[in-house]
C-alpha cells in the first residue's frame, strides 16, 4: 500500500516537473520563404528534431528583417541565433577560403559541388570558422547561375557591353565575372533595365522564373558559370554545449535535411526550366563547350589571382574534383571486355594501375561500358570524358588529347577460312562485301585505303558482324586482330575456321580525351603511364590475357 503512494507521488511530481520544464528555443534563420526549398528543408530538420528531441522547440524564422546578409551572419556568431543558412559569399567577407566556390567556371554543376564539399578539403573548410563563432554542418545547392542580357552574348568580349546589377542589400552577392557591376535594390530592377542603368544579371533558372526575369530580359545565355551554395551552420557554442547523444541527432537531422533540400533545388531547376521554354520571352542559348573552354582561358588570370587567395592546395582540391574524369570503353577483348558483369582486359587493368599512380586516386575510377559510336561521339564534345582503347591516327589527331600509349594494335581483314578470297591490296576489298563497325578504326581505315561506300556494311557492334561474316553474308571483316579472335571465341565459334588476310596498319592504342580536359590533367595520366610501363605488373597484364 505504502510503495503504491510513493508511486503514485513519483508520478504527480514527474508530471509537475515535464509540464512545467521550459523548452530549450533553438532559432533558425532559414534567409527565404518557408515554401520555397531551403525552407522546406528546414521544415525536415525541424521535425526531426522535435520528434526525436522533445525538449527542443525548433523556431524557423524566414529572414531578421531587412533581410540584410551581414546582420544574420553576425546574429549567428553572437548567438542570438542558433541556425542559419549562410550564402558562401557572405562566408567570404570572413574567411577568403570560401570564394573557392565563387571562381567562373570551377564547378560545373550540382554533382561537383557535392563531389567537392564532400572531399576532406571541402569538410575542412566547415569547420574553419569555428573560432568566429560558425561552424558549418554542410552544404546546400542554389543552382547554377545564368547569364541574363538585353544584348547578345556570342564572344568572351562582348562582357565588355554589359552592366550586370547585384542586390544592393548584398554586396558580397556580387558576380566574379570581369564586367562592370551596379548596385540595385530590391524592387527598383525594371526601373533600372528601363533607365538603362543596367543591361544584364546573373541568376538561377528558379530566380529566373520566380522573377518573371525570362519576360524583362531579350537573351539567357545558359552558361553555367557559377552557383549559388549555402552552408548550413550552426553557432559554434551552442554546436559545442550539446550532450553526445543530442549532437547525434542534431547532425542525423542536418544529413537528412540536406539531402531533401539538394534533391528539391535540382527538381526545382529542371521545372523552372521548362516553364520558361513553354512560356517564352528571352531567347536561350546553351553555352558550348568550344565557348566554354575559351571563356575559361580568358578567365586564367582571375584563376591564378583565386589561387593565391585561397591557397594552392584547395585551389587544387577543387579543380581536381570539378575536373573528374569519366571513363568510356567498349567491348573490345583483350583489351577492355566484360565477363560476369566485371570490366576486365589489358586496358582496364592497365588504367586501374595508372589511375593508382595519380592525385585522382581518392576520387574513384569511373568506367562505363558504351558502344564503340556512342562513346566515340561523347569524347569529341565532352565534358572530362576519356575513351579507349583508341587507335591514334592522323585523321583523329586534332580531335581528342592523348595519353599512351597502352600497347599496339593490329587492324587486319578477316575471312571465314572456307572462302576463295584473295588480298593482294588495298583495292581488292572493293570486290567484296566488308564488315565494319561504326566509327571504329576499321572503318575509317577501309575508307581511307580506298574501300567504296557501298562495298561497306556498318555495324554497332561486333555481335550482329560476326554472325554475319559467319553465315557468308559479308566476305569480310575490318577489325582488330587480337579482339576479333576474341569474339569468335566468345561467340561459340572455332578461331581454326577463320584467317587474317590483309593487314591495313599497326598502331598503338590510347587513352582519348575530350578536348575540354585540361592539359594538367593528361599531364599527370602521362606521367603515370610513363611509370606503370615500367613495371613488372604491367607485363603480368600482358602476360595475363595472352
Amino acid at each position: 500500500m505504502l510503495s503504491r503512494k510513493l508511486f503514485q507521488l513519483w508520478l504527480l511530481c514527474t508530471v509537475f516537473i515535464a509540464s512545467t520544464a521550459q523548452a530549450i528555443e533553438v532559432r533558425f534563420v532559414v534567409g527565404a520563404s518557408l515554401d520555397s526549398p531551403r525552407g522546406r528543408m528546414a521544415k525536415v530538420m525541424e521535425g526531426i528534431i522535435e520528434r526525436e528531441l522533445p525538449g527542443y522547440q525548433v523556431n524557423l524564422i524566414e529572414t531578421l528583417g531587412d533581410n540584410n546578409a551581414s546582420r544574420e551572419l553576425s546574429a549567428l556568431q553572437s548567438g542570438q541565433i542558433q541556425f542559419s543558412l549562410l550564402e558562401i559569399s557572405t562566408l567570404q567577407t570572413i574567411d577568403s577560403q570560401f570564394a573557392v566556390f565563387s571562381i567562373p567556371f570551377m564547378f560545373r554543376d550540382d554533382t561537383t559541388i557535392n563531389q567537392f564539399g564532400n572531399s576532406s578539403q571541402g569538410k575542412r573548410l566547415l569547420s574553419s570558422l569555428a573560432g568566429k563563432g560558425v561552424l558549418g554542418l554542410g552544404y546546400m545547392y542554389g543552382g547554377m547561375k545564368q547569364l541574363l542580357s538585353n544584348i547578345p552574348i556570342k564572344e568572351y568580349s562582348d562582357l565588355r557591353q554589359l552592366n550586370l546589377s547585384y542586390p544592393a542589400d548584398n554586396p558580397t552577392d556580387r558576380t566574379t565575372l570581369q564586367v562592370k557591376t551596379t548596385p540595385v535594390a530590391n524592387g527598383n530592377l525594371v526601373e533600372a533595365l528601363k533607365e538603362n542603368r543596367i543591361n544584364a544579371q546573373e541568376a538561377t533558372y528558379e530566380q529566373i522564373y520566380g522573377n518573371q526575369l525570362h519576360l524583362l530580359y531579350r537573351y539567357i545565355l545558359e552558361s553555367n558559370h557559377s552557383a549559388r551554395t549555402f552552408m548550413l551552420s550552426a553557432n559554434s557554442n551552442f554546436w559545442n554545449a550539446l550532450s553526445d547523444y543530442d549532437r547525434e541527432v542534431f547532425l542525423r537531422a542536418t544529413d537528412v535535411a540536406l539531402k531533401f533540400g539538394n534533391q528539391l533545388v535540382v527538381a526545382g531547376e529542371t521545372n523552372s526550366r521548362e516553364q520558361i521554354r513553354l512560356e517564352g520571352g528571352a531567347r536561350k542559348k546553351r553555352m558550348s563547350e568550344v565557348m566554354r573552354i575559351n571563356w575559361t582561358k580568358q578567365l586564367q588570370p582571375l584563376w591564378n589571382n583565386q589561387a593565391n587567395l585561397i591557397g594552392q592546395d584547395l585551389f587544387g582540391a577543387a579543380f581536381d574534383y570539378s575536373h573528374q574524369l569519366h571513363f568510356y570503353t567498349e567491348n573490345f577483348p583483350p583489351y577492355n571486355f566484360e565477363e560476369n558483369g566485371e570490366l576486365k582486359g589489358i586496358a582496364v587493368d592497365f588504367l586501374r594501375l595508372v589511375y593508382d599512380q595519380t592525385k585522382y586516386r581518392d576520387m574513384g575510377l569511373k568506367i562505363e561500358l558504351k558502344t564503340w559510336s556512342y562513346g566515340y561521339q561523347a569524347a569529341q564534345n565532352g565534358p572530362n570524358i576519356v575513351l579507349f582503347s583508341t587507335v591514334r591516327s592522323p585523321q583523329r589527331e586534332h580531335l581528342f588529347k592523348w595519353a599512351g600509349p597502352i600497347t599496339s594494335d593490329q587492324t587486319v581483314a578477316l575471312k571465314r577460312k572456307q572462302d576463295n578470297i584473295s588480298i593482294f591490296r588495298a583495292e581488292d576489298l572493293n570486290r567484296y562485301k566488308v564488315g565494319v563497325i561504326r566509327d571504329d578504326i576499321g572503318q575509317q581505315l577501309a575508307r581511307e585505303q580506298g574501300v567504296k561506300p557501298e562495298n561497306m556494311k556498318v555495324y554497332s557492334n561486333a555481335d550482329k558482324l560476326v554472325s554475319d561474316l559467319n553465315n557468308g553474308y559479308i566476305d569480310i571483316w575490318i577489325y582488330n586482330l587480337a579482339g576479333a579472335y576474341q569474339f569468335f571465341k566468345k561467340f561459340g565459334y572455332k578461331s581454326d575456321d577463320f584467317t587474317n588476310i590483309y593487314k591495313l596498319s599497326e598502331s598503338p592504342l590510347y587513352f582519348a580525351f575530350s578536348p575540354d580536359v585540361d592539359d594538367r590533367v593528361v599531364a599527370n595520366i602521362q606521367a603515370a603511364i610513363d611509370d606503370v610501363k615500367h613495371t613488372p605488373e604491367f607485363e603480368k597484364i600482358i602476360q595475363k590475357y595472352q
